[in-house]
């Protein structure tokens, strides 16, 4: 072998030798560089971890207060429409109280469906102008149930002796103030059977008697007019004790308004 041969095998060798040498230089270098790398870094990732549980616990905080502030706004909202519904509520009533009176005519007219019908007159005082348009509502439902009912008329003067001092609708069967049904019974049998067809709810004044027979044209009458309107006053009587109606005639005397 020659010279020349040798020394490039033996420079090769140094070379190989120099790159093993550095490989395991590099070698050492990176399991030096990976664990001391994880000692160096755990302090940034404390610093990370921290930050993030940091801004975790404010993304709680404030979703936790959004929550409350949702529920606060709920209960506003819920408290803002009871009071809108109260308020309608107080409106309707005074709407009712200032307003003239209306008659449920789907209430009435199932009161006096299929029931027998009778003669009926209404009256109202005459310079009253929202009576007036109530007597008519009476008429119009009366006379789609079938029932004869001439046009209303105002109240004639009051000429009974006893009653000159009170308002003529009193005398006519009436009371101070809203709608009553008046009926002449001139007998004893008529005014037990008049005041059973009056006795039509709990606590009503009638001391009816609970054998004597109604008249069923009256008793659904009075019960339309209650459950129309809602309140109702009623007087039976002779010819004597105040200006009857017609014998066989129901009267509905509307009143001033309460």
């Amino acid at each position: 072998m020659d010279a020349s041969a040798l020394a490039s095998a033996e420079s090769w060798l140094s070379i190989i030798g120099s790159a093993k040498l550095i490989a395991a230089f590099l070698v050492a270098l990176g399991v030096v560089i990976e664990f001391g790398g994880d000692w160096v870094a755990k302090p940034f990732e404390k610093t990370i971890e921290d930050a993030r549980k940091l801004e975790l616990g404010e993304l709680h905080k404030q979703s936790d207060e959004a929550k409350r502030e949702t529920a606060r706004l709920s209960a506003e909202a819920e408290t803002a429409r009871k009071e809108t519904a109260q308020a309608k509520l107080e409106l309707e009533q005074l709407r009712a109280k200032v307003g003239p009176r209306n008659i449920n005519a789907t209430k009435f007219l199932e009161e006096l469906s299929g029931k027998p019908t009778a003669p009926v007159e209404i009256l109202f005082p005459k310079e009253n102008g929202e009576a007036f348009g109530l007597a008519m509502q009476f008429r119009d439902l009366l006379r789609t149930a079938g029932w004869t009912v001439p046009e209303p008329k105002p109240i004639p003067p009051n000429e009974i002796p006893r009653v000159a001092d009170q308002p003529s609708h009193m005398a006519a069967g009436g009371q101070p103030t809203g709608v009553a049904v008046a009926v002449r019974a001139d007998t004893q049998e008529e005014m037990r059977s008049f005041s059973a067809s009056l006795n039509v709810r709990p606590g009503f004044p009638f001391n009816s008697d609970l054998g004597a027979k109604s008249d069923p044209a009256l008793a659904a009458l009075y019960a339309a007019i209650i459950q129309s309107v809602g309140e109702a006053s009623a007087h039976i009587g002779g010819a004597n004790s105040f200006n009857t109606p017609a014998k066989g005639t129901f009267r509905i005397i509307v009143g001033p308004k309460p």
